[in-house]
């Protein structure tokens, strides 16, 4: 059918060639290691736990995050925040969050 021819080996010969771009990084690639201002961090405190928040800690995420691809953040969100999305999520049914995600996560989207 059409989405047989749509990716066949057909299609890509007389596709015509596009240049390949190497990514040799970003154009902020040199802010990884900038200092949050006073308002970005207090703005990021009303949601985020302080360990979070420390720029000691960042280096260590980041390198856990270019190696794995993935950084499991236990205890992000601040305890008020966690708090309050626990009790959502134990009062049952919520019409307005949809799943999202693989299965295996606890994923939500509202």
């Amino acid at each position: 059918g059409a989405a047989a021819r749509a990716s066949s080996l057909g299609q890509l010969r007389v596709a015509e060639a596009r240049p390949f771009t190497n990514f040799d990084g970003d154009d902020d690639e040199d802010d990884v290691d900038r200092s949050l201002s006073a308002e970005d961090l207090s703005a990021l405190g009303t949601w985020v736990a302080p360990p979070y928040l420390d720029p000691k800690a960042w280096p260590r995420l980041r390198d856990h995050f270019a190696n794995d691809s993935a950084a499991r953040l236990v205890d992000f969100c601040c305890a008020s925040v966690a708090s309050e999305v626990a009790q959502a999520e134990k009062a049952g049914s919520h019409d307005t969050w949809r799943v999202v995600g693989p299965p295996h996560k606890r994923r939500y989207c509202v």
